[in-house]
Order: structure tokens, then sequence, then C-alpha cells
């Protein structure tokens, strides 16, 4: 799911994509070759979103994926499957949750529009 969200939002101008396993010239960098901790932190401080879905998906197992974002003022869009229990933890409208969307259309078209008082409310509520 993540690979087909993440090639269509490349595909269409949306996101730039790191790691291997990609298909050739997809992929900016393997940027875990380096210190991953720090370069993972001076990824995502260039933008708004990350794309945080869970390799996993099971009640309560939440990985570094979202705190890292957060961590670094970046608005998770975040998927760990439908009626999972991350809002134990997190108030609605606070990260964009892509159980919301039907198709990597719905949710790229979604956030072309999040207006920057939105995006800063969410992100508020993350923190």
């Amino acid at each position: 799911m993540l690979g087909e969200i993440a090639l269509f939002g490349y595909k269409h101008g949306f996101l730039e994509i790191y790691g291997k396993g990609w298909p050739n010239g997809i992929s900016k960098e393997d940027s875990r070759n380096k210190n991953w901790v720090e370069r993972k932190k001076e990824i995502l401080s260039k933008y708004r979103f990350n794309l945080c879905f869970e390799n996993t998906i099971a009640e309560n197992y939440i990985t570094e994926k979202i705190w890292d974002s957060i961590e670094n003022y970046c608005l998770p869009i975040y998927y760990a499957g439908k009626d999972n229990s991350i809002y134990k933890i997190f108030p609605k409208n606070s990260f964009v949750d892509y159980a919301e969307f039907n198709t990597p259309e719905e949710l790229f078209h979604y956030l072309k529009k999040i207006s920057d008082i939105e995006y800063k409310s969410r992100l508020e509520k993350c923190i």
C-alpha cells in the first residue's frame, strides 16, 4: 500500500522518495547508509508532511515513524489500519489519517488544499 501511494505521489510531483528498494531513478538517496537518526532529522526538516505507515497492523503497535515526524515539525500522514488504537494517544484531526481516504488521489487532493491554519492546528494537536 505505501509503495502504491508513494509512487503515485512521486509521479504527480507531490513528494520525494528516500530509501532503497524503489525502481531506478526514483529514490533521492539510500539515507540509511549514513547516521540514520541524524539523517532522518535533516530530511524531515525540509518537508511539511511525512508518510508514516506502520509495517505491522496490530492494536497498540506504534513505531518511531509518527514520533520522528512530529519531533521534526513534519505533519504525519499516518496509517495503521482502520479502527486501530492510535486515537487513545492522539486526538482526532491531529495527524492526517490515511484510513480516512479511499485512494491516493483523494489524499493528495486533500493535502494540496490544506490551509496553513489547519496544518498548524493539526501539528499543534500532535505535539
